[in-house]
């Protein structure tokens, strides 16, 4: 496998785990490519609203990519847990907010099509995102399913284990 980053540990990691050798070779110190320059906020939201994708591939299809996307951080967070420096990834709570206010009735039909499914989400008033955040906004949606991973600790460390375990 090319790429020492947290792309290529985290599959590095699979292929161990299933038994399978690896080699994985980076011309550069592990984390040191594009993975220095991601933001590495994990969110479950993928680039379409549980509403969109529903009505492209069906609402079962597109509940399973969203509890995927929820699994899959959840599965971060335990893995993170495991390295030596466990502190490189916490939990946190962002929010999705409308561009215009016409949106809003949108936001309220996705958030309570992602309850019915037990995906993570509450409606905020523009009331409490500003109570909470000081800035305007017409409302929102609020989700604790996000990480944030300090990707230039996690993924030398990730290697590290590996080396460890093999």
């Amino acid at each position: 496998m090319v790429g020492g980053g947290i792309t290529g540990a985290l599959v590095a990691d699979a292929l161990t785990r299933s038994g399978i050798d690896e080699l994985l070779l980076d011309a550069r110190a592990c984390g040191a490519g594009s993975t220095s320059a991601s933001a590495a906020l994990l969110q479950y939201e993928i680039d379409r609203s549980l509403t969109d994708l529903s009505s492209q591939l069906g609402e079962a299809r597109a509940v399973q990519a969203y509890r995927c996307s929820v699994q899959a951080i959840d599965r971060t967070a335990v893995l993170v847990a495991s390295l030596d420096d466990s502190s490189a990834f916490a939990m946190r709570q962002s929010i999705y907010l409308p561009s215009k206010a016409r949106h809003l009735g949108q936001l309220e039909a996705e958030v309570t099509l992602r309850q019915r499914h037990g995906v993570p989400a509450e409606f905020w008033s523009a009331a409490r995102v500003k109570a909470r955040y000081g800035f305007p906004s017409h409302g929102a949606i609020e989700g604790a399913t996000r990480g944030d991973r300090d990707r230039l600790r996690i993924a030398p460390r990730h290697r590290s284990a590996l080396r460890r375990a093999q």
